[in-house]
């Protein structure tokens, strides 16, 4: 049920096109004054926060939810675009990347069948999480063995009975196809309702309780899973691979025709060739690595809301100097160049 209701949220988002306009606004190009360069790096980090769900293709459990969390982002953004638009109509200047930023979004905001699919999909969610709550589906004891936990099974199927009692009360306000989900999910939880409460067995009068997790078997599963890529020398692979990767990928070339003949049928003795670039293999590893990065800023995806959020306070609350240039670029982590004035991404 997420995963169809997910499909058709999805759909919707996709006709906006809004994945390639959002790479578009990223790099904007160089403007003189300063402010609107450092806006136009917040415009990158806000498209690659709302891009970050797509390309890291978001679950929750198994069931893929990427652009119900990215809308939810699209909601957070718009707000902060605004309060920047009208923190730059205060200084009377626009900054048209960041104005079709905003028209993006308010186009999906507005768009009435994806806010019914997201408003279905959420509580979705939302139901399934408080039901989960209760039998304490977790991971949080990091799959470490323990022992059986004395559970008042009748205790919490009372509560979860109480969830469906609310579950049932809200669809009611909220239409038919809510009291149709809430069908649903009831219908299936007790399909395995006898499978998720299995009583204690009681022999010769004494109850024994047993574990009802699988923390255990995951735990073991997962070491024996280490040990067998320890003894396959898979680490050691990847340390040669790192050490002779240059090499390894020139060498993989040569079976092509193609290559042996446009690059490098020129060259009388390969090694002797190459010798003069081995110098600067650390130098070239670094440069390669920044363009394997791809276009987003190399920041971690907890930090990008917090970064945009403390950029927009701390332009609506002082006047432009120069210290403010410094605090903007802190926190965006840019250097300024003294000659050039090109501000660059740490």
């Amino acid at each position: 049920m997420i995963t169809e209701y997910h499909k058709d949220l999805k759909s919707c988002i996709v006709k906006h096109k809004l994945t390639s306009k959002l790479k578009s606004l990223r790099n904007s190009e160089t403007e003189k004054d300063e402010i609107k360069n450092l806006q136009g790096i917040w415009v990158h980090i806000a498209v690659d926060y709302l891009l970050y769900p797509i390309e890291r293709g978001i679950k929750w459990m198994s069931r893929p939810i990427s652009y119900f969390v990215q809308y939810r982002r699209i909601k957070e953004v718009y707000d902060l675009a605004k309060r920047l638009i009208f923190c730059n109509a205060s200084n009377n200047f626009i900054y048209k990347p960041l104005m079709e930023l905003c028209a993006l979004l308010k186009s999906i905001l507005e768009d009435s069948t994806v806010v019914h699919y997201y408003c279905i999909l959420e509580k979705i969610l939302q139901w399934m999480d408080e039901l989960r709550d209760n039998p304490r589906v977790t991971r949080k004891i990091n799959l470490k063995d323990s022992l059986p936990v004395d559970v008042d099974i009748d205790e919490i199927l009372i509560k979860i009975r109480g969830e469906f009692v609310n579950m049932r009360s809200e669809s009611r306000k909220l239409g038919e196809q809510y009291q149709n989900i809430v069908s649903v999910i009831s219908d299936s939880f007790e399909r395995h309702r006898k499978e998720l409460f299995v009583p204690y067995p009681i022999v010769d009068g004494k109850i024994i309780p047993f574990k009802r997790h699988n923390n255990g078997l995951e735990s073991s599963h997962r070491r024996a899973r280490k040990a067998i890529r320890e003894r396959t020398g898979r680490a050691e692979t990847n340390r040669e691979m790192e050490q002779f990767g240059d090499l390894l990928a020139i060498l993989s070339n040569l079976w092509n025709e193609t290559y042996n003949k446009e690059i490098i049928g020129d060259c009388g003795d390969l090694g002797h060739a190459l010798s003069s670039f081995v110098k600067d293999l650390p130098m070239l590893r670094i440069e390669y690595r920044k363009i394997r990065r791809g276009p987003a800023i190399p920041i971690a995806d907890t930090k990008r809301m917090c970064i945009l959020e403390d950029f927009i306070e701390v332009l609506e609350s002082a006047n432009q100097s120069s210290e403010l240039i410094a605090t903007l670029q802190s926190i965006l982590g840019v250097e300024t160049g003294v000659e050039t004035g090109v501000v660059a991404v740490c």
